[in-house]
């Protein structure tokens, strides 16, 4: 039995359609947990309006995604735990599929599927990621290298996506209080230094991209990730790719401080991504592309693909 973990937040123009899309699920044996996390908007009134008993509405102070997610956690009556953000969605298959791979892969700790990508003005995708370096053929089998396929543009995973055995999730510590953005990365991250993940190439998750004006993530000097990414080198070592995923995350620091005009910082995580693994040619890559995406105000995902076309 599976215990679905949603956090919410302003979320009133999703909450409907994310919670339909999990009470109709082919899988019965499941509860919801909605974690409302200060809402000043209708969203928790919708939720109450909702006849289901399956559905549990806690509500907290604004505290966060990661204090949300850890209140669900901690209240789950269940042993395996899926999570669902409020504006994403699942097909009504993603339960049922969860669950045979949890009974097909026994030695796995964390179950997953793969996702769709949904733009608001543009057709559904498929995430962009190294399917050549998937350790199994056909259409599932166990990833014991995620490290080395989530170095890329998309990870093959994401929050919509998995359950989790609870006492795993546990044993992690949950996820990272008081972060605004980047907990669900290295949460997963420091889930497969425990434990090989079990995974599905079907699609059964959809997650809409919402701009709001404040997609980008902003870039601090001071990152608490970075401490918590870097602490991989050593809880991780055993893992293959766990060097070159350390390396891609400061790689990703360093265009975020490009785009923001920051060249020290950029310089700074540069250096640190060189200095944890040096033979990665899109470190070198990613910086002069990213330079040359700031200078003549391309988009850089646009060079990307026409280098791409092009090779």
């Amino acid at each position: 039995m599976i215990s679905v973990v949603i956090p919410l937040w302003n979320k009133e123009a999703y909450i409907e359609r994310c919670l339909l899309s999990v009470l109709t699920q082919t899988f019965r044996n499941f509860e919801v947990i909605v974690v409302d996390d200060g809402s000043t908007d209708r969203s928790a009134v919708l939720v109450r309006q909702i006849n289901d008993t399956r559905v549990r509405l806690l509500s907290q102070p604004n505290a966060g995604v990661s204090v949300a997610r850890n209140t669900g956690i901690a209240h789950a009556s269940y042993p395996y735990i899926a999570f669902l953000d409020a504006d994403d969605e699942w097909e009504t298959d993603h339960l049922e599929l969860l669950h045979h791979l949890i009974e097909t892969f026994p030695s796995c700790g964390l179950f997953s599927t793969c996702y769709t990508i949904q733009k608001e003005d543009g057709p559904k995708t498929l995430p962009e990621f190294p399917r050549d370096k998937l350790p199994f053929q056909g259409n599932e089998g166990i990833i014991d290298n995620y490290y080395e396929i989530a170095s890329g543009t998309n990870a093959p995973l994401n929050m919509n996506t998995f359950a989790v055995r609870k006492e795993l999730i546990e044993r992690v510590g949950g996820f990272p209080a008081g972060i605004k953005s980047g907990e669900d990365l290295i949460t997963i991250a420091r889930l497969h230094a425990q434990c090989d993940f079990a995974y599905s190439l079907i699609p059964t998750t959809t997650v809409h991209l919402i701009y709001t004006g404040r997609n980008r993530r902003p870039v601090s000097e001071e990152e608490p990730l970075n401490a918590c990414f870097d602490a991989l080198l050593t809880t991780a070592r055993h893992r293959k790719g766990v060097r070159n995923y350390v390396s891609w995350w400061h790689k990703n620091r360093m265009v975020r401080a490009i785009y923001a005009r920051n060249p020290r910082l950029a310089l700074k995580e540069f250096y640190h991504a060189f200095r944890i693994y040096p033979f990665q040619h899109k470190i070198y890559t990613a910086f002069i592309l990213t330079c040359f995406s700031v200078l003549s105000g391309k988009d850089l995902y646009s060079i990307n693909r026409f280098i791409k076309k092009k090779l």
